[in-house]
C-alpha cells in the first residue's frame, strides 16, 4: 500500500530531549534522540540554518550546558566533555565514564560542577585543573526516584556556595551546601519527611520543601544564612553545619483538605518575590509569594491547567517582569503559551499553533522564546516566538519525509477516569476501519 506505515518510518522518527540558548541568544542547543542514540545539535534562532550535528555519541548525550562565557559542557558516554565558544576542540575531562546527568556552571562561567555520585568535581577554566571533594553520602544528581523531587545540584547567583542533594545508607535524602574549595557549611539535619527542591534565592538566602509520602503534604521553606562572622566550628563534635539556617514556612499544601499539592518548582524572582505553583481547587495556577511582606497572591485563574507536561515550568523574562508558560485555558485537549506581566497584572496568548505548544525558554537578550510544538501528525519539534514580529518559525523537523501524510485524521473520545475525572485522547484507526 501506497500509504502504509512501515517500521523504517516509526524508527526514523527522532525525539528531542531538552534544550537551553547560547548566552548571546544567537544558538540553541538540543538533544536529539535518533534510532536509540541521543547527540547533541546545535542551530541558529534565526531558523534559516540547518541544524548541525555536534557529536558522534555511542550510548548517547545525557546533558548539555552553556556557560555564561560562551563554553559549552555535556556528558557524552558518561564523560564530561567541553567545547568552547566556536564549538571546536573538544577537550575530554574524564575517560572512565559513569557520570551523572547534572552538570552546573557557575555564574561567571569559570567553574564547572560535575558529578559520578561519589565525587564532586570543580573544573576550572582558567588553570585547567580539576578539584574533587567528598560528599557526605551517594549525590543524587538527576536519579529517577518516585521520593526524590527535583534535586539540586546548583551554584548560589553569585557563585560563592554550591548547593546538593544526597542520600544516605537508607536512601534519604538530605540537602548540603559547600563553598568554592568544597569545605561543608551546613547539611539539613533532623527532618523526617523528605526534603527536596532546594532552590537559591541570592546567596545567603534559599528554598527548600519537605513533603510526605506521595506527596501527600507539601510545606515549602525559606532559609536565611547568617553572616559568616557568626559561623562557627563543630568538627570536634563531628557536626557538619557552621550555622542554624533561620528558617520559616512559606506555605502548606496537604491533600486532604485540597485536591492537590505543589508541581511545580519555586522559581526565584529579582530576591523580592518567588514564583511557583498551586492547585488549590484541582487545577494548576500560578502564585507570588512577596519576600518583602509574605503575602502570596493567585496570578492565573479559571478551569484549566497552566502547564503543559512532565517537566513543563514557567520561565522568567531576563527583567523578571514578565513570565511565559503553557496552559489549557484556550481549549481543554490543546496547551498554547501565554505571557503574564507581573507589572500590568495582564494575560497575553502568543501561540496558535495546533494541539500542543510546552516547555517555554525565554533568550538571554529578552527577544525571543523557544519552545516545543508537535501535534496529532507530527512529533514534538523545535520553534522560536519571536516578540517584535510577533511570529513563531519552525528550527528542526523530527519527522521523516512522508511520515506525517501517512498517518490518518484522530478522533477526540473522553473517558472517565479516577475520581470520575473526564480523560481526554485522540483515537488513531487505521484507514478505512
Amino acid at each position: 500500500m501506497k500509504n502504509q506505515i512501515t517500521i523504517k518510518d516509526v524508527l526514523s522518527v527522532k525525539y528531542l530531549n531538552g534544550f537551553e540558548w547560547s548566552p548571546d541568544s544567537q544558538k540553541l542547543v538540543y538533544r536529539w534522540n535518533d534510532g536509540g542514540v541521543t547527540d547533541a545539535w546545535v542551530v541558529n534562532a534565526n531558523g534559516i540554518e540547518e541544524p548541525r550535528k555536534i557529536t558522534e555519541a555511542k550510548s548517547g548525550v545525557s546533558a548539555v550546558k552553556w556557560s555564561s562565557a560562551g563554553d559549552m559542557a555535556m556528558v557524552v558516554d558518561g564523560n564530561v566533555v567541553i567545547y568552547d565558544s566556536g564549538l571546536n576542540d573538544p577537550k575530554c575531562l574524564t575517560t572512565e565514564g559513569g557520570y551523572l546527568s547534572r552538570i552546573d556552571w557557575s555564574p561567571d562561567g569559570q567553574v564547572l560542577a560535575f558529578t559520578n555520585g561519589e565525587l564532586i568535581s570543580f573544573y576550572c577554566v582558567e588553570s585547567k585543573l580539576i578539584s574533587r571533594y567528598k560528599p557526605l553520602g551517594s549525590v543524587f544528581a538527576g536519579r529517577f526516584s518516585q521520593t526524590v523531587g527535583n534535586d539540586s545540584f546548583c551554584w548560589s547567583p553569585q557563585g560563592t556556595k554550591f548547593m546538593y542533594t544526597y542520600i544516605d545508607k537508607h536512601q534519604k535524602p538530605f540537602l548540603a551546601i559547600i563553598d568554592q574549595t568544597g569545605s561543608h557549611l551546613w547539611t539539613s539535619a533532623g527532618h523526617i519527611k523528605m526534603i527536596g527542591e532546594g532552590s537559591w534565592v541570592d546567596d545567603y538566602r534559599f528554598v527548600y520543601s519537605l513533603m510526605g509520602r506521595f506527596r501527600s503534604n507539601v510545606t515549602y521553606y525559606l532559609a536565611t544564612i547568617p553572616h559568616e562572622d557568626m559561623w562557627q566550628s563543630f568538627s570536634h563534635i563531628g557536626a557538619v553545619s557552621r550555622f542554624v539556617v533561620d528558617k520559616k514556612v512559606i506555605h502548606e499544601a496537604c491533600v486532604k483538605h485540597q485536591k492537590g499539592g505543589f508541581l511545580s518548582r519555586i522559581t526565584p524572582n529579582n530576591g523580592h518575590q518567588l514564583l511557583f505553583g498551586l492547585e488549590t481547587d484541582g487545577y494548576f495556577h500560578y502564585y507570588k509569594y512577596n519576600l518583602d511582606n509574605n503575602k502570596l497572591t493567585q496570578l492565573t485563574d479559571g478551569k484549566c491547567e497552566d502547564f503543559g507536561q512532565m517537566g513543563d515550568k514557567l520561565s522568567l523574562s531576563p527583567t523578571g517582569e514578565q513570565f511565559v508558560f503553557a496552559s489549557n485555558r484556550h481549549h481543554r485537549v490543546e496547551r498554547q503559551l501565554y505571557i503574564y506581566d507581573l507589572n500590568k497584572d495582564s494575560l497575553k496568548q502568543i501561540t496558535d499553533l495546533p494541539v500542543t505548544n510546552t516547555l517555554p525558554s525565554w533568550s538571554p537578550d529578552g527577544t525571543k522564546i523557544a519552545y516545543l510544538h508537535a501535534d496529532k501528525r507530527r512529533n514534538g519539534d523545535l520553534w522560536v516566538y519571536d516578540l517584535e514580529s510577533e511570529e513563531s518559525c519552525q528550527l528542526t523537523d523530527s519527522m521523516p519525509a512522508g511520515l506525517a501524510e501517512k498517518i490518518q485524521e484522530s478522533e477526540l473520545i473522553t473517558y472517565k477516569g479516577a475520581n470520575n475525572w473526564d480523560i481526554d485522547a485522540f483515537l488513531y484507526k487505521p484507514a478505512g476501519f
